[in-house]
Protein backbone atom coordinates (compact mmCIF):
# COMPACT_ATOMS: atom_id res chain seq x y z
CA UNK A 1 0.00 0.00 0.00
CA UNK A 2 2.90 2.88 0.89
CA UNK A 3 4.57 2.15 -2.90
CA UNK A 4 1.11 2.32 -4.46
CA UNK A 5 -0.61 4.64 -2.59
CA UNK A 6 1.28 6.80 0.09
CA UNK A 7 -1.48 8.73 0.62
CA UNK A 8 -3.78 5.41 1.34
CA UNK A 9 -0.72 4.24 3.47
CA UNK A 10 -0.27 7.46 5.64
CA UNK A 11 -4.33 7.29 6.26
CA UNK A 12 -4.07 3.50 7.51
CA UNK A 13 -1.47 3.75 9.66
CA UNK A 14 -3.28 6.89 11.22
CA UNK A 15 -6.67 5.10 11.77
CA UNK A 16 -4.95 2.11 12.86
CA UNK A 17 -2.31 3.35 15.53
CA UNK A 18 -4.33 6.44 16.76
CA UNK A 19 -7.85 5.49 15.43
CA UNK A 20 -8.26 8.41 13.71
CA UNK A 21 -11.61 9.08 11.33
CA UNK A 22 -11.06 9.53 7.83
CA UNK A 23 -12.47 13.08 8.16
CA UNK A 24 -10.03 13.80 10.71
CA UNK A 25 -6.99 12.42 8.77
CA UNK A 26 -7.60 14.59 5.50
CA UNK A 27 -8.03 17.62 8.13
CA UNK A 28 -4.40 17.52 9.46
CA UNK A 29 -2.24 20.60 9.17
CA UNK A 30 1.57 20.92 9.56
CA UNK A 31 0.84 22.97 11.91
CA UNK A 32 -1.45 19.99 13.98
CA UNK A 33 2.60 18.16 14.16
CA UNK A 34 5.01 19.27 16.53
CA UNK A 35 8.11 17.31 16.00
CA UNK A 36 9.72 19.62 18.79
CA UNK A 37 7.17 17.74 21.82
CA UNK A 38 7.06 14.81 19.50
CA UNK A 39 2.93 15.03 19.47
CA UNK A 40 -0.12 15.77 17.19
CA UNK A 41 -3.03 18.09 17.84
CA UNK A 42 -6.51 16.52 16.52
CA UNK A 43 -8.52 19.33 16.33
CA UNK A 44 -10.75 19.62 13.03
CA UNK A 45 -12.56 17.18 10.64
CA UNK A 46 -13.79 17.82 6.63
CA UNK A 47 -16.98 17.95 5.21
CA UNK A 48 -18.10 17.78 1.54
CA UNK A 49 -21.51 17.96 0.56
CA UNK A 50 -22.23 17.44 -3.49
CA UNK A 51 -21.69 20.79 -5.67
CA UNK A 52 -19.59 22.13 -2.75
CA UNK A 53 -16.32 22.94 -1.40
CA UNK A 54 -14.66 21.32 1.51
CA UNK A 55 -15.34 22.85 4.85
CA UNK A 56 -13.01 22.72 7.85
CA UNK A 57 -15.41 21.77 10.57
CA UNK A 58 -15.02 20.17 14.43
CA UNK A 59 -14.81 16.89 15.30
CA UNK A 60 -17.73 14.62 14.48
CA UNK A 61 -17.94 14.69 18.53
CA UNK A 62 -17.10 18.09 19.19
CA UNK A 63 -14.71 19.77 21.72
CA UNK A 64 -14.98 15.94 23.31
CA UNK A 65 -13.71 14.53 20.01
CA UNK A 66 -10.30 16.89 20.35
CA UNK A 67 -6.90 15.50 21.74
CA UNK A 68 -2.94 15.38 21.97
CA UNK A 69 -1.30 12.23 20.49
CA UNK A 70 2.45 11.27 21.03
CA UNK A 71 4.24 10.96 18.35
CA UNK A 72 5.32 7.24 17.53
CA UNK A 73 8.84 7.13 16.64
CA UNK A 74 7.65 5.44 12.92
CA UNK A 75 4.50 7.74 12.73
CA UNK A 76 7.29 10.93 12.96
CA UNK A 77 10.05 8.98 10.75
CA UNK A 78 7.00 9.23 8.25
CA UNK A 79 5.85 12.47 8.19
CA UNK A 80 9.35 14.12 8.55
CA UNK A 81 9.83 12.26 5.28
CA UNK A 82 6.41 13.61 3.95
CA UNK A 83 7.13 17.58 5.24
CA UNK A 84 10.57 16.95 3.42
CA UNK A 85 8.86 16.50 0.35
CA UNK A 86 6.38 18.81 0.91
CA UNK A 87 9.13 21.27 1.40
CA UNK A 88 10.84 20.85 -1.44
CA UNK A 89 7.89 20.66 -3.63
CA UNK A 90 7.24 23.77 -2.46
CA UNK A 91 10.93 25.13 -3.53
CA UNK A 92 10.77 23.71 -6.94
CA UNK A 93 7.90 25.59 -7.21
CA UNK A 94 9.14 28.84 -6.26
CA UNK A 95 6.80 28.91 -3.34
CA UNK A 96 7.30 29.68 0.24
CA UNK A 97 6.61 26.91 3.35
CA UNK A 98 3.12 27.25 4.50
CA UNK A 99 3.04 25.81 7.60
CA UNK A 100 -0.81 25.09 7.96
CA UNK A 101 -0.51 23.37 4.70
CA UNK A 102 -2.80 20.02 4.32
CA UNK A 103 -0.84 16.68 4.68
CA UNK A 104 -2.77 14.67 2.80
CA UNK A 105 -3.79 17.07 -0.57
CA UNK A 106 -3.59 17.15 -4.17
CA UNK A 107 -2.98 20.31 -4.34
CA UNK A 108 0.55 21.35 -4.74
CA UNK A 109 0.70 23.81 -2.38
CA UNK A 110 -1.69 21.55 -0.14
CA UNK A 111 -3.82 24.32 0.24
CA UNK A 112 -7.29 22.07 0.07
CA UNK A 113 -7.52 18.74 1.67
CA UNK A 114 -8.33 15.59 0.27
CA UNK A 115 -12.13 14.54 0.00
CA UNK A 116 -12.72 12.09 2.82
CA UNK A 117 -14.79 9.53 0.48
CA UNK A 118 -10.91 9.99 -1.63
CA UNK A 119 -9.40 7.57 0.78
CA UNK A 120 -12.33 5.23 0.79
CA UNK A 121 -12.66 4.60 -2.75
CA UNK A 122 -9.05 4.36 -3.13
CA UNK A 123 -9.42 1.59 -0.14
CA UNK A 124 -12.13 0.08 -2.31
CA UNK A 125 -9.51 -0.17 -5.18
CA UNK A 126 -6.67 -1.56 -3.45
CA UNK A 127 -8.21 -4.23 -1.84
CA UNK A 128 -9.86 -5.01 -5.39
CA UNK A 129 -6.54 -5.16 -6.62
CA UNK A 130 -5.18 -7.17 -3.56
CA UNK A 131 -7.95 -10.24 -3.48
CA UNK A 132 -5.86 -12.15 -1.04
CA UNK A 133 -6.67 -9.40 1.48
CA UNK A 134 -10.11 -9.08 2.44
CA UNK A 135 -11.71 -5.54 2.34
CA UNK A 136 -11.28 -3.28 4.94
CA UNK A 137 -11.92 0.03 5.80
CA UNK A 138 -10.68 3.08 7.48
CA UNK A 139 -13.59 2.78 9.66
CA UNK A 140 -13.08 -0.98 10.60
CA UNK A 141 -9.49 -0.13 11.22
CA UNK A 142 -10.77 1.95 14.34
CA UNK A 143 -12.90 -0.18 15.21
CA UNK A 144 -9.50 -3.08 15.08
CA UNK A 145 -7.65 -0.03 17.39
CA UNK A 146 -10.36 -0.72 19.88
CA UNK A 147 -10.15 -4.43 19.83
CA UNK A 148 -6.41 -4.24 20.31
CA UNK A 149 -7.08 -2.01 23.22
CA UNK A 150 -9.41 -4.86 24.95
CA UNK A 151 -7.09 -7.91 23.59
CA UNK A 152 -4.23 -5.98 25.77
CA UNK A 153 -6.30 -5.29 29.00
CA UNK A 154 -7.02 -1.57 28.65
CA UNK A 155 -10.39 -0.26 29.96
CA UNK A 156 -13.27 0.88 28.22
CA UNK A 157 -12.48 4.24 29.39
CA UNK A 158 -9.02 4.51 27.77
CA UNK A 159 -10.71 3.27 24.56
CA UNK A 160 -13.24 6.19 24.70
CA UNK A 161 -10.46 8.57 24.97
CA UNK A 162 -8.39 7.05 21.98
CA UNK A 163 -11.95 6.71 19.66
CA UNK A 164 -12.73 10.12 21.35
CA UNK A 165 -16.43 7.85 21.45
CA UNK A 166 -19.26 8.59 23.89
CA UNK A 167 -18.18 5.85 26.69
CA UNK A 168 -21.52 4.11 25.03
CA UNK A 169 -19.88 3.94 21.50
CA UNK A 170 -16.43 2.39 23.01
CA UNK A 171 -18.62 -0.05 24.99
CA UNK A 172 -19.84 -1.68 21.84
CA UNK A 173 -16.68 -1.50 20.48
CA UNK A 174 -15.51 -3.89 23.21
CA UNK A 175 -18.14 -6.20 23.44
CA UNK A 176 -18.07 -7.21 19.90
CA UNK A 177 -13.93 -7.72 20.18
CA UNK A 178 -14.57 -9.77 23.60
CA UNK A 179 -17.33 -11.73 21.65
CA UNK A 180 -14.88 -12.41 18.94
CA UNK A 181 -12.38 -13.27 21.49
CA UNK A 182 -14.88 -16.02 23.10
CA UNK A 183 -15.48 -17.42 19.64
CA UNK A 184 -11.83 -17.63 19.30
CA UNK A 185 -11.12 -19.11 22.16
CA UNK A 186 -14.21 -21.22 22.04
CA UNK A 187 -12.77 -22.97 18.61
CA UNK A 188 -8.91 -23.51 20.57
CA UNK A 189 -11.11 -25.46 22.92
CA UNK A 190 -12.69 -27.32 20.90
CA UNK A 191 -9.37 -27.80 18.45
CA UNK A 192 -7.31 -29.32 21.85
CA UNK A 193 -9.53 -31.63 22.91
CA UNK A 194 -10.62 -33.29 19.61
CA UNK A 195 -6.72 -33.77 19.54
CA UNK A 196 -6.73 -35.38 22.44
CA UNK A 197 -9.30 -37.79 21.49
CA UNK A 198 -12.12 -36.45 23.63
Amino acid sequence: MWLENADLGLATWLASTLGLRRSEIVALRWSDIDFNTDAVYIRHGVTKTPGSESHMTDTKTGLHGQAVFPLHPVTREILEARYREFRNDLDLMGGSVVADGFILSADPEHSKPLHPDGLTKAMRIHCKRHADIELITLQSLRKYAASDLAGTGADETTASALLRNRPETARRHYQAAYQHQVRRHSLGLADRLSGEGV
